[in-house]
Order: structure tokens, then C-alpha cells, then sequence
């Protein structure tokens, strides 16, 4: 009774988890959006920098948006700041969901009620053994 209520419970929190992490990489990329955009207002030569690729601007380019993200360019401008401890806030969470989602995951394994095909095997086995008698005779 117990593991059937770890197993639900576990079962439960997977499904939270699973529409946290699709919420938190959904609110980082529109923060990111934001970031863009104010860079392509305010900082054009750094937007040119994160966003090209290959001689082409205005592409996501992630070999150069997490160097930025996490590194200390243009920290004295305080929207760019507030932009960024967002997307990495964001982040964080997703990582700490995944993780939660691993260990939700590893518990609903372990506490997963049999099939009912052994179930219903392991009933036939005790009532075979109820129905003969000692000598191994039947009924």
C-alpha cells in the first residue's frame, strides 16, 4: 500500500516536472528574445557579434549566447544584467527539474507494483498448492 502511494506520488511529480522544465526553457528563450532585441536597439556591434554566423546576422548563435550569458561583457549595463540573471535564473530552475524529474523517475521504477500477469501467476502457483494433497495427488 505504501509503494503504491510513493509510486503515484512519484508518477505525479514527473508530470509537474516534466510541464516545468517546458515552462522554464519557454520563459528563458522569450527572456532571451528580450535580450536580442535590446541589444539590437542599444549595442549593435555586440548583437553583430552574438547573432552571426558564418558572415550572416540575426541567427541564433548558442557557441557564443552561453559564453555571454555567463561570462561579464557589459555588466555595467544594468537591463543587460536584469536580462541575464533572468535567462540564468530560468536555466537553474530547468537544470534543478531535470534533476527532480531523474529522481522522480528512479523512484516510480523502484516502487512500481508488479504486472498483473505476474500478479494473477503468483495466485495460480497458491491455489495449485492449496488444491492437491500431500502426496502430490490431485483432487
Amino acid at each position: 500500500m505504501r509503494s503504491e502511494i510513493i509510486f503515484g506520488l512519484s508518477f505525479t511529480l514527473l508530470y509537474a516536472f516534466g510541464i516545468g522544465i517546458i515552462v522554464s526553457v519557454i520563459s528563458a528563450w522569450v527572456r532571451s528574445q528580450k535580450l536580442s532585441s535590446y541589444l539590437k536597439k542599444h549595442k549593435i556591434s555586440r548583437w553583430r557579434e552574438l547573432t552571426g554566423f558564418g558572415g550572416a546576422t540575426g541567427m541564433s548563435n548558442t557557441f557564443k549566447s552561453f559564453p555571454y550569458l555567463f561570462g561579464s561583457l557589459d555588466e555595467e549595463d544594468e537591463n543587460i544584467a536584469k536580462y541575464r540573471n533572468e535567462i540564468k535564473s530560468r536555466l537553474y530552475c530547468c537544470l534543478l527539474m531535470c534533476v527532480g524529474l531523474v529522481v522522480c523517475l528512479f523512484l516510480s521504477a523502484v516502487t512500481a507494483p508488479p504486472p498483473e500477469n505476474q500478479i494473477m501467476n503468483q495466485q495460480d502457483a497458491a491455489t495449485e498448492r492449496t488444491d492437491f494433497g500431500r502426496d502430490g495427488s490431485g483432487p
